[in-house]
């Protein structure tokens, strides 16, 4: 995986990288390790979270843009061009002029191609097949009285 959507300073013709962005990577990196290590079921959500950031993402490159991470956040809620052009006003979206678009929306789409893949394997997981995970479901305390 590249993380190009966390980085898309490395994507600049200017070659000017952001190390903000560099360290974002390795966060994003260990949060994932973090969220695997917790549980599968935790994993996998965080995956097709960040597959949805992800086309988002891509939706904004193919307009010209390079969403923010707040953008990000916020363009998820947008329903139509006109609430697209106050959101881009809003949060200071970036032009994507200067920058190798082509090569990061295949480094982007490739992530989120193995980020759903990885998404979808831990899916399947289920505590028949995962030891760990039936100790675990033995062990488990009741949420009500009625279990007990």
């Amino acid at each position: 995986m590249t993380m190009a959507r966390y980085c898309p300073s490395a994507y600049r013709e200017d070659q000017e990288i952001d190390e903000s962005q560099v360290a974002l990577v390795g966060l994003v990196r260990s949060g994932l390790l973090k969220r695997f290590e917790s549980s599968v079921h935790a994993f996998a959500l965080t995956a097709e979270r960040i597959v949805d950031s992800h086309n988002a993402f891509l939706a904004a490159l193919e307009k010209g843009y390079l969403l923010t991470p707040k953008a990000l956040e916020e363009w998820a809620n947008v329903d139509s061009d006109e609430e697209w052009e106050q959101l881009l006003q809003k949060t200071g979206a970036e032009s994507a002029e200067g920058y190798d678009v082509e090569r990061l929306c295949k480094d982007v789409e490739n992530d989120r191609d193995i980020l759903r893949k990885f998404a979808g394997r831990a899916q399947k997981v289920k505590a028949k097949t995962c030891p760990k995970l039936a100790e675990f479901a033995l062990r488990r305390l009741p949420t009500n009285l009625a279990e007990l």
